[in-house]
């Protein structure tokens, strides 16, 4: 988070989130075209990608696309890789409230977000029992790329 936040004070949002976006959609393309290239989850490995979530988030707003690639390059199963996950954007957000401080946002667009935050996260909960693991990742894997996507196009817009 530090160096992420450190990088954003230098940069320009927009160039942060081009690059952090690029990255990450680079990072899906590999995992997901070059099989051969995953492999097993070592502490190394595990650290550079909690590094890269850390820094995308605090630097582009996106930690989560990262794990993503992690968990595909690892084959982490769906059930630990949302538990996990789940951890580490309440660290990441906390982290970030604490060094960056609140964001400057209308009131009213808080009491619409939480609001809808809680109610993704009971609809989640809903769908989880429904939805085998295989599509959970299949679903995540499109998310994320959706996620760089929109990161890059909304950099290039700034």
């Amino acid at each position: 988070m530090l160096p992420g936040t450190v990088l954003f004070r230098l940069l320009s949002p927009g160039q942060l989130q081009v690059a952090v976006g690029t990255i990450t959609a680079l990072g899906l393309a590999v995992v997901l075209l070059a099989p051969r290239l995953r492999g097993k989850a070592r502490p190394v490995s595990t650290g550079c990608a909690g590094l890269a979530s850390g820094f995308s988030a605090a630097a582009a707003g996106a930690g989560g696309p990262a794990l993503t690639v992690y968990a595909v390059a690892t084959s982490w199963p769906q059930p630990e890789f949302v538990a996990t996950g789940q951890l580490s954007f309440i660290t990441q957000g906390a982290t970030a409230l604490a060094v960056k401080g609140l964001p400057s946002v209308p009131g009213a667009w808080l009491g619409v977000a939480v609001p809808a935050v809680l109610c993704g996260l009971l609809a989640g909960q809903l769908a989880a029992r429904r939805i085998d693991g295989a599509r959970a990742r299949r679903a995540a894997v499109g998310i994320a790329g959706l996620a760089a996507l929109v990161t890059v196009v909304k950099g290039l817009l700034s």
